[in-house]
């Protein structure tokens, strides 16, 4: 872990209460920062990831990696409650980053400043991928005396995040000489890293929205690919943007606190099965066998009923989450918070080039993928090209083989699971069904998105009230803007 992380978390924590403190002061904040009212802004950016994580984490068990997806997606018994948390979590976090932005614009903080339109960006892209449309423009405005803001379209969001991605690229471009500072706890104030990220997720949005503005996605990607000098990417698993917790009471991550706490999750049944076809390496890393017949299964059914701990599905390995096959706290790999990975970039590239947007090898991206999440945990050298061999995951060089980029990103995908169970509702791969002894079982996918909380209706009824109708049986509904199946309900 990084000892800058560890030696500034309880600093940035400790000053997490108070990080609404007024921007205008910007230039002055580093003045004394014992004093309350002298926040360093770094630390303030610090406080911002680590509630955003907490909130509404990329980690959480969505994309049906775990049978967590169950209680996550609401298809047993989800509760109002953890959505109104994630909702409140997500306006936090961009009325504080607003502030960010705003001052170090106004102090000239060119970095500070591309920094944070790039985590706003991030932080929507998540929000609006999990609620469709909601308030935006008009959101975090209580200053100004917008209390009841109104609601956005996804389409409109999306326009907004893609110009906050360009704006922030351009900046980073042109170079700024401010420091982000030790209270960087995703990329340790690397500015270079955080530009990579940042024209990363200009791909991601690029791919995400391909289906129904072709014409952007095809600019944006142009743009990106084909100036890597001014709009750089990551380059190597070394880029990966994650967030390690330092797994100690009580900064752990939410996923895994609740693990060791009571194994009311484990393998989940899509992945399990993908992997088991392909004899896939990454399996037993991940997870251990069921102990009623040693083979590895996974669940569908939803968690937090007795007996938390199921001998007859795989649960995951104590060695991967923490490396210590008794944890006490501490980890090694499993306590982390994925924003971006090496590996997607390689797999955005091979669609791209698979679909023919724009000209490149598009095996050759694909197989690179597949090696970056392979090396990424540990799996040994000699088993990368055999794997790569395997049938069902051997390029082929024909139609197919757009399946096999969807469902290899979705494994490299693992436990980043808004963005799994995204790609997913993009390209029905994989198929994600309903769970076992869904509450609703008049569907044949998973849920659409996450139901608006019911503060929402008591705070801001008139606004949500149009869109409440598009939310059926609690979770369905509306489909994303860029969700554009057919035969889904």
């Amino acid at each position: 872990m990084n000892k800058k992380f560890k030696i500034g978390f309880l600093l940035i924590m400790s000053l997490a209460m108070i990080i609404g403190a007024c921007t205008k002061n910007f230039e002055t904040y580093n003045t004394n920062p014992n004093q309350p009212s002298s926040v360093p802004v770094t630390n303030q950016f610090g406080a911002i990831i680590v509630n955003f994580s907490g909130y509404l984490n990329p980690g959480t068990g969505v994309g049906q990696h775990s049978n967590f997806v169950g209680v996550r997606l609401g298809v047993g018994n989800q509760s109002y409650l953890s959505t109104s948390e994630e909702w409140g979590g997500y306006y936090s976090a961009l009325t504080n980053v607003n502030m960010i932005i705003s001052g170090a614009e106004t102090a000239g903080k060119t970095n500070m400043q591309a920094v944070g339109l790039t985590f706003r960006a991030q932080m929507t892209q998540i929000a609006t991928d999990n609620w469709r449309d909601m308030p935006y423009t008009e959101a975090s405005k209580a200053a100004d005396g917008i209390i009841a803001p109104k609601y956005d379209k996804q389409e409109q969001i999306y326009l907004d995040i893609i110009a906050d991605l360009k704006k922030a690229a351009d900046l980073f471009k042109a170079g700024g000489s401010d420091a982000i500072g030790e209270g960087d706890i995703l990329n340790g104030g690397d500015v270079s890293k955080w530009q990579k990220y940042c024209n990363s997720l200009r791909l991601r949005v690029a791919i995400r929205l391909s289906n129904v503005d072709l014409a952007t996605s095809t600019s944006i990607i142009n743009e990106v690919l084909g100036s890597p000098a001014d709009y750089p990417i990551l380059e190597s698993n070394a880029d990966n943007i994650e967030l390690t917790w330092p797994g100690t009471s009580p900064w752990e991550e939410d996923y895994w606190y609740w693990w060791y706490c009571c194994h009311h999750d484990g393998a989940g049944k899509v992945v399990v099965d993908i992997l088991n076809a392909f004899n896939d390496p990454r399996l037993p890393i991940w997870f251990v066998p069921a102990t009623t017949d040693g083979k590895y299964r996974g669940s569908e059914k939803v968690g937090f009923v007795p007996p938390f701990i199921r001998e007859d599905i795989s649960d995951f390995n104590p060695v991967f989450v923490s490396g210590n096959p008794n944890p006490t706290g501490g980890n090694e790999y499993g306590v982390s918070d994925g924003y971006f990975r090496y590996a997607e970039i390689c797999f955005l590239k091979a669609e791209i080039f698979h679909r023919g947007i724009k000209t490149g090898n598009a095996k050759e991206e694909y197989e690179k993928g597949i090696t970056a999440s392979l090396q990424q945990y540990a799996v040994a050298d000699a088993a990368i090209a055999p794997y790569l061999a395997t049938a069902g995951v051997a390029w082929q060089g024909n139609a197919d083989d757009l399946k096999k980029i969807y469902t290899q990103k979705y494994l490299a995908l693992f436990l980043m699971s808004n963005e799994a169970w995204a790609e997913a509702r993009r390209t029905d791969v994989p198929v994600l069904p309903l769970a076992f002894n869904s509450a609703y079982p008049d569907h044949n996918r998973a849920p659409f998105r996450v139901p608006y909380p019911q503060s929402e209706s008591a705070l801001n009824s008139t606004n949500v009230k149009d869109y409440l109708g598009n939310v059926k049986d609690y979770f369905w509904g509306q489909k994303m803007w860029w969700d554009v199946r057919t035969g889904v309900n």
